[in-house]
């Protein structure tokens, strides 16, 4: 599941959104190359909250025509219900069964339940 909101404010330059993502135990997603820092949205088995805004910088039409520049600052919650995440190769682990967890101990992994994600972006295109 997927899905998402976005209200844009033309006036001010100013885009507030929402995103949301769930990814079932034995999900695989077809997007190993992300860019986000922690690790791909739409490859986590399990749920992905997402809150960001853009700011449109009104210099990127100065350039060129077809430019445009925008600042994104954004923050992302994954909570993780099964392991392999983002890993074609690992068998979808409970997380919150603990012979489950003993058996990714014992294959060397300790996975973690969730994890928060700040960032900020500058982005031009030309």
């Amino acid at each position: 599941i997927y899905g998402g909101v976005r209200y844009d404010m033309d006036n001010i330059r100013l885009k507030l959104g929402a995103e949301y993502n769930y990814g079932s135990p034995y999900w695989i997603a077809f997007t190993p190359a992300h860019d986000d820092i922690y690790q791909s949205k739409l490859a986590t088995r399990g749920h992905v909250f997402e809150l960001y805004s853009i700011y449109d910088i009104p210099a990127g039409e100065a350039v060129s025509k077809y430019g445009r520049a925008f600042i994104r600052l954004g923050y992302q919650y994954y909570n993780y219900t099964h392991s392999g995440s983002g890993d074609w190769n690992l068998f979808p682990y409970d997380l919150g069964d603990n012979n489950d967890l003993a058996k990714l101990q014992a294959l060397g992994l300790d996975p973690i339940d969730d994890a928060h994600q700040i960032y900020l972006t500058f982005e031009a295109f030309f």
